[in-house]
């Protein structure tokens, strides 16, 4: 009889686990997530291809382009410039084709010293964070930095 009971006991244990992986089948999938990431709040705002081209060739770019206007003017400029529209560039001795968005500069540019002291706050974040992702030099990006920090702490 003991046989009789444990057989009876161990069909209803695999019942149980039957019923039970079935369920876990018709339950819905909950994907992964990291915990405590934090949720963005922000948009990076996007500067003018001619301005990513300036950056990439290390060279001097207003901040205008890393504005709210420069940014929404690039947005603009964007629609208005085919993308497959191309303009001649010389290298040393060699004519080469570049698209034309990176070698139009905004006709609206405000110089620097002309800047608001809220638009210089706004454009040197941009800055920076364009610089870092175009892989300058971690030397240079931090004295730009510490330059930005040190105008911000100034008593004037």
């Amino acid at each position: 009889m003991p046989s009789d009971q444990q057989h009876e006991l161990e069909e209803l244990r695999r019942e149980e686990e039957t019923e039970k992986r079935e369920k876990e089948k018709k339950s819905p999938k909950v994907k992964d997530f990291v915990a405590n990431k934090p949720v963005k709040d922000t948009m990076q705002l996007r500067p003018s291809h001619f301005a990513i081209h300036k950056l990439d060739e290390c060279e001097y770019v207003e901040l205008y382009y890393f504005i709210l206007e420069g940014c929404t003017e690039a947005v603009r400029l964007d629609h208005t410039i085919a993308q497959d529209t191309f303009t001649f560039t010389k290298a040393d001795d060699t004519l080469l084709l570049k698209p034309m968005a990176l070698h139009k500069p905004s006709s609206k540019v405000i110089p620097d010293e002309d800047l608001t002291w809220h638009q210089i706050l706004i454009a040197k974040s941009g800055l920076l964070h364009h610089m870092v992702q175009r892989g300058w030099p971690d030397q240079h990006v931090f004295v730009l930095m510490e330059f930005f920090l040190n105008l911000e702490s100034h008593p004037t």
